[in-house]
């Protein structure tokens, strides 16, 4: 199929500047990651900033608004390249408050991130159980334990950010990214006094079993550390060691093989000689693993929005085989996704939101071949993931996690 435009939102006529006539209105939503046969086109037009634009390969025209921007990076990282590498720093400051902020990130869901014992019970400890940050301390009262809210798991390879504070005398308060969870604690202890040092990323084998029993990690922490602050402090993991270890490092070492949490939202690993990168183009989100959010280009409440691009002749591409991916938030029950038209054919593929259900209909030389997904609605405000492949005549169509929808026709 030789492609001469595509219309994203809607359809639209640029020489005319006049809507096309159709049976299907405009999109309302937000449409992130449209990747089609490895271009990222809304990308494409963030990058340049502005609403009408040419190119020399292509050249578009847009009506609506972008949204999302790229997140902080950490600072003063460090590498724990072992579950059984720890290190040693001056005992936590605890006695009436407490402050710990940090920032981590690694492909293993379990670990001890940081211990600290004191006097008869007390202790403080953080942890990683099954992808979620414990928080257990003892000031005297019986152990009580705090876990994150979130509901995503941190082993994802991707910076997540820790803080535990105490406010009040009887109150904790554990935030993990932007999930926060604040506990009442009862008893009459009002202080933790620790002694001894605080140990970053586990403790030395043997002490496993000494630690309290409502700690359940029997490994250290492997993956990276940064933007560590304790109390009035910010330590560094190496220089200000007091137990000090040859397999914690400066900076941040990425592992270099493919593994089953190596790439998120159905991401492909692709395994290189001392390396291994994710492949995004299916997936609607970009970063080194497929975890980040694409630029989302929001259409309008009322009549929509259009992204409309036009390939010049001589420029335009011929295709025998598609991949399409995009994800989208709607509340509209009926609606046009994404039309691909031919310069030189009646050939088209149209995706289309049909009562709540997603269609993408398409046409390659004989007649209009549909296929769906009827059993899931998307215009529930939810965000919600497509994946189309064609080859020739044959389709596949994919919502979400849900089954593969198959089209070989006689």
């Amino acid at each position: 199929m030789e492609i001469r435009s595509i219309h994203l939102g809607g359809l639209f006529h640029a020489e005319e500047e006049i809507q096309m006539t159709s049976m299907m209105p405009h999109f309302v939503g937000q449409i992130q990651g449209f990747v089609y046969n490895g271009n990222r086109y809304i990308d494409m037009l963030w990058s340049l900033g502005t609403e009408v634009t040419a190119l020399p390969s292509v050249s578009f025209k847009l009506t609506a608004r972008f949204v999302n921007s790229p997140p902080g990076n950490p600072y003063h990282a460090a590498t724990f390249r072992s579950k059984h590498s720890y290190v040693g720093l001056p005992m936590l400051k605890a006695y009436s408050d407490v402050l710990i902020d940090f920032r981590f990130k690694t492909l293993e869901a379990n670990g001890l991130l940081f211990y600290n014992g004191g006097r008869r019970s007390d202790f403080i400890a953080l942890e990683l159980v099954n992808g979620h940050i414990h928080y257990i301390f003892n000031m005297g009262d019986g152990a009580v334990t705090i876990r994150d809210k979130s509901r995503l798991h941190m082993n994802d390879n991707r910076w997540h950010s820790v803080s535990v504070r105490r406010p009040g005398p009887k109150t904790h308060s554990l935030i993990v990214d932007d999930a926060i969870e604040v506990r009442a604690v009862p008893g009459n202890n009002m202080h933790l006094e620790l002694e001894g040092i605080l140990y970053v990323g586990g403790v030395f084998k043997d002490m496993y079993a000494k630690l309290p029993p409502s700690i359940t990690s029997r490994m250290g922490f492997e993956g990276c550390m940064a933007s560590l602050d304790l109390a009035d402090t910010s330590p560094s993991l190496l220089d200000d060691a007091v137990v000090p270890s040859s397999l914690v490092v400066n900076g941040c070492e990425g592992p270099t093989k493919c593994s089953q949490n190596a790439c998120a939202n159905r991401g492909t690993c692709v395994q290189q000689w001392n390396a291994y990168a994710c492949e995004c183009d299916m997936t609607s989100f970009t970063g080194p693993t497929c975890y980040d959010e694409s630029v989302a280009y929001e259409f309008g409440h009322s009549r929509g929005g259009i992204i409309h691009y036009t390939f010049p002749p001589g420029n335009q591409p011929d295709t025998e085989e598609d991949q399409i991916a995009l994800g989208i938030i709607t509340m509209r029950s009926d609606a046009v996704l994404l039309r691909i038209e031919s310069s030189t054919t009646p050939d088209y593929m149209e995706l289309e939101i049909v009562e709540g259900n997603v269609f993408m209909v398409y046409n390659i030389g004989s007649h209009d071949l549909p296929l769906g997904e009827i059993g899931v609605k998307v215009n529930d405000n939810n965000y919600h993931v497509i994946r189309f492949s064609r080859s020739g005549v044959n389709a596949t169509l994919q919502l979400d996690d849900y089954n593969v929808q198959i089209l070989y026709p006689q």
